[in-house]
Formats: structure tokens, C-alpha cells, sequence
């Protein structure tokens, strides 16, 4: 929720308020699944986004997907086989950022960062201890503030996934 701290209780609520069905919550991690009734992303987009500057009175940004775009984007996931001192994070772009996203990120050092354009998102894997103050991490910083950006950890999309999925 762009760097302030709301409880997903709060948000689940005001979900549930608004009239959406299945409203759920995953851990604190911002991420909210709901029954969209098909509606297209765009206009969800815009609804959500507005149900959240009316009832927290600041501007968000949301990302929405749909489960079977998320199944994709971690089937996709490029660096599935790391080593387990590797953190695994999906960045989410804006549409078409991805390949000046890559073209600008420096990878200072390629034994602890690794990053390559998917679809709608850019795979990033890095050395736990390293996320911050790695190239990726301090360009990502400054990314964000001038465009629209989040990360989310592989381990965060599969539970994310799986409470969608209904297991």
C-alpha cells in the first residue's frame, strides 16, 4: 500500500463494505483476492483503486491479476532452481516497463543477483542479505519513485495462489 502500514482487516473490510464476495486476505503482505465477477482489469483497476483513496484518503496503486495469470508468472519464474540462500521475487511493472527495467538495472555482482524480463514482470534472484543494498535493490528504490512498481517474494505468490485456488 505504497510504504503505509494498514491492517488487512481494515482492507478486508473495506472490500466486504463495497459489495465484493470471497474477500481474503493473505498474511501482511497486501495482497487481497476477491470475486471480481469478470469484470475487465482496467475498470477494476480504477474501481479499486479509488475504494482505497475514499476510505484510506491517499492515492494506492494496485496490481490485479488473475489466478491464472499468477500460476503463469510463477510456472515462468526463472531462477526456480537457486540455491536456498536465495531470496525469489516477481516485480511487477507496469505493462511494457520490463525491458528498460532490465536495460537499467545494474547487476553489480552476477554471483549474488540475477534478474531477466517475463511477461508483466521482471525475475529477480538474490543473495538473502543482499536484497537492499544490492544493484537491483538500490535501482528498484529509486524505480519505484518514479514509476509504478512491487515486489513480491515466490514463497508470497504460491501461498497467495493457493488461498485463490481455494486449498
Amino acid at each position: 500500500m505504497g510504504g503505509r502500514i494498514l491492517k488487512m482487516e481494515e482492507i478486508r473490510n473495506c472490500f466486504v463494505k463495497a459489495g465484493y464476495q470471497n474477500v481474503t486476505t493473505v498474511l501482511q503482505t497486501g495482497n487481497i483476492i476477491i470475486d471480481t465477477g469478470n469484470q475487465p482489469i482496467p475498470k477494476l483497476t480504477s474501481k479499486v483503486e479509488s475504494l482505497l483513496k475514499d476510505s484510506f484518503s491517499f492515492d494506492a496503486k494496485v496490481f490485479i491479476t488473475t489466478s491464472e495469470q499468477l500460476k503463469k508468472i510463477i510456472d515462468n519464474f526463472s531462477f526456480k532452481n537457486a540455491a536456498p540462500d536465495f531470496h525469489k521475487y516477481a516485480i511487477f511493472l507496469t505493462k511494457g516497463m520490463e525491458d528498460q527495467f532490465i536495460k537499467n538495472a545494474p547487476v553489480h555482482n552476477k554471483n549474488l543477483e540475477k534478474i531477466e524480463a517475463g511477461e508483466g514482470v521482471v525475475y529477480w534472484c538474490v543473495q538473502k542479505g543482499e536484497t537492499l543494498s544490492s544493484g537491483i535493490g538500490k535501482y528498484l528504490a529509486k524505480f519505484s519513485m518514479k514509476n509504478f512498481s512491487t515486489s513480491r517474494n515466490l514463497n508470497t505468490l504460491e501461498k497467495v495462489l493457493r488461498k485463490a485456488e481455494g486449498a
